[in-house]
């Protein structure tokens, strides 16, 4: 019998700080900076660019959500899309574990395991291998909800139906779902706000159709997540917008980043 081992990190010291304190610290910094809002999400999108460029948007994404215990951890579906390896359908990869420089973070294996009968989920490890989008949130999911079983799932040539439908199986409404997306790329700062409002729209209209159309690289985890929202009476809400002509970039050539939370309609404000 294979043991399976912890996916390392790939883009530490790159897209956030490698070392472990100062990444805590970061972090931190970023959550405490964003208001809490009234209710707890069920879900959320939080955008995965280095955190100099994203990381007070996802903030916004991860304020809001309680720490789990290490006796009760909370099953978190991480969704995104994949950058730099092909594929078809859904990978959760082949591994025990994510390591993070602030500790690893486990997997929910039996749940990985019903889901790989589904023949479009497979447990190839080379989408995750060198794959930012889902490693970016990591550290967030650490200092928020703390103890979690985690679902990777790094996708590609998917619809967002079909995606909605592997989520729908799979994820009850007590587990957390992180969608993992950037908004429009490499346009200048006013056409990026303008393109971006699109997404917002969709998002704000529950349309899938819509949001399949607009330029963001995780547009069909997010029409996923619309989907699923409609079939549980979900509703959203953009808690950020901003773009990198905003954080640590010029206005000329811009990438946009929002936070979108998503709560039960049937759950009371505090």
């Amino acid at each position: 019998m294979t043991t399976l081992s912890a996916r390392p990190p790939a883009v530490a010291g790159m897209f956030y700080p490698d070392e472990p304190d100062l990444l805590r610290r970061t972090v931190a910094h970023f959550l405490s900076s964003a208001p809490k809002p009234q209710t707890t999400p069920c879900a959320v999108v939080a955008p995965h660019a280095g955190y100099r460029f994203s990381g007070v948007t996802a903030g916004y994404a991860y304020n809001g959500l309680p720490a789990a215990t290490e006796e009760n951890p909370r099953r978190v579906f991480l969704v995104g899309p994949s950058h730099r390896v092909y594929l078809d359908g859904v990978s959760v990869g082949d591994y025990s574990a994510f390591a993070t420089p602030m500790g690893d973070i486990p997997l929910d294996l039996q749940t990985i395991g019903w889901m790989l009968t589904e023949p479009d989920v497979s447990n190839s490890a080379n989408p995750h291998a060198m794959e930012h989008s889902l490693e970016t949130q990591l550290p967030f999911l650490l200092e928020s909800v703390q103890h979690m079983r985690l679902i990777p799932m790094v996708y590609g040539r998917i619809s967002h139906e079909r995606l909605a439908q592997i989520l729908q199986t799979y994820a009850s409404e007590d587990d957390l779902i992180v969608v993992s997306s950037d908004l429009s790329h490499f346009h200048d700062y006013d056409t990026a706000r303008r393109l971006d409002s699109e997404c917002h729209d969709a998002v704000a209209k529950q349309s899938a159709e819509q949001m399949s159309e607009c330029e963001a690289c995780g547009r069909t985890g997010v029409a996923a997540l619309i989907m699923l929202a409609k079939q549980r009476g979900w509703r959203s809400e953009l808690a950020d917008y901003r773009n990198s002509g905003d954080t640590a970039g010029d206005k000329n050539r811009v990438v946009g980043y929002a936070s979108y939370l998503y709560f039960d309609h049937t759950e009371q404000a505090a």
